[in-house]
């Protein structure tokens, strides 16, 4: 579990470094953007991209079982995002991208801590 949580960091990081991609600051205020807007739109691809390469990862290491369970829905993963956002502040300055790791780790990766 360690190893992949490194590793999805890693990538995320590397990725934000180069790409720009938000703060948890950021994130946040688009993910309480009202329903339709494009911030809201960026916050939905954004917190399902991140599920979705966390999966892929796993994947990729040869890890069998997927972290994000098959229902999960966007919305279920944004209001996740939120409420870590929320209950995290001093993070919210980091990148957006290893938050949303963290907080979907925590929620539903097996071997969790």
């Amino acid at each position: 579990m360690r190893r992949f949580l490194l590793v999805a960091a890693m990538v995320v990081a590397t990725s934000s470094a180069q790409a720009g991609f938000y703060t948890g600051n950021e994130m946040l205020e688009m993910c309480e953007a009202k329903r339709g807007t494009v911030d809201r739109a960026i916050c939905n691809g954004f917190i399902t991209g991140v599920a979705d390469s966390m999966d892929a990862i796993r994947a990729w290491l040869g890890i069998k079982r997927q972290c994000v369970p098959g229902r999960v829905t966007t919305g279920q993963l944004v209001d996740l995002l939120k409420d870590y956002l929320e209950k995290h502040p001093a993070v919210r300055h980091d990148d957006a991208g290893a938050i949303a790791v963290l907080a979907i780790s925590e929620a539903f990766c097996p071997g969790k801590q």
